[in-house]
């Protein structure tokens, strides 16, 4: 009976550790074939949340590029392996900007605002900008970033750095200081500071008086 025992005994352990390695296994095969929930946009242009992927896919979107908006594909299910570096590598949305991420819903897009920008004209003979009619520069950031416009400097002497001659969205760069002016709210940069040679204009005050 003592051998009976430990025969059953012996039984009863290698059945438990074949149950255990049944549902260790099984986990692993429904955490491979489970799909992904992500945003996706539907053939109305409707975007829905808790989209269900293939096993193969993962969650995708656009870019956001600063004061331009997403640029891109739509939000959507994506296999990963066709988005790389940055871009589409085959089928309809080739070149396409993207980007992937794979948990749950992690392709919801940021929140943004819209504002407008005042856009110019630079004549160099002159020095002068004019603002441009009609011509607004339309610019997107995320919501909780600032709504910066920039506008060109006018610089003393002869020589002038006409890198933001258009005005618009934008920052000025760490740098610029000398040759950009930045404002933050829609529209801002209406006024136009411009800057004359200092002998000039004493000259002029001199003839005057």
């Amino acid at each position: 009976s003592t051998q009976s025992g430990h025969y059953g005994r012996g039984i009863q352990i290698l059945f438990e550790g074949i149950m255990k390695l049944f549902f260790i296994v099984s986990c692993a095969l429904v955490l491979s074939t489970s799909a992904l929930k992500c945003y996706e946009k539907d053939g109305e242009g409707k975007v829905n949340a808790d989209k269900d992927c293939e096993a193969d896919k993962v969650c995708a979107m656009g870019v956001f590029v600063p004061f331009e908006g997403y640029k891109g594909i739509d939000q959507m299910c994506l296999v990963k392996s066709t988005c790389v570096s940055g871009k589409i590598t085959e089928g309809d949305n080739k070149d396409k900007q993207c980007d992937t991420c794979d948990t749950e819903n992690c392709n919801k897009l940021v929140e943004t605002e819209e504002y407008k920008c005042y856009m110019y004209t630079y004549d160099a003979a002159k020095k002068t900008l004019t603002k441009k009619a009609d011509a607004d520069d339309t610019c997107v950031v995320k919501k909780a970033d600032p709504k910066t416009c920039v506008k060109m400097k006018i610089q003393d002497g002869d020589t002038q750095n006409d890198k933001y001659k258009d005005g618009g969205c934008g920052k000025c760069g760490e740098n610029d200081s000398a040759f950009c002016e930045q404002c933050e709210g829609d529209k801002c940069n209406s006024a136009v500071k411009v800057t004359v040679n200092v002998l000039a204009l004493f000259a002029v005050l001199k003839a005057l008086f």
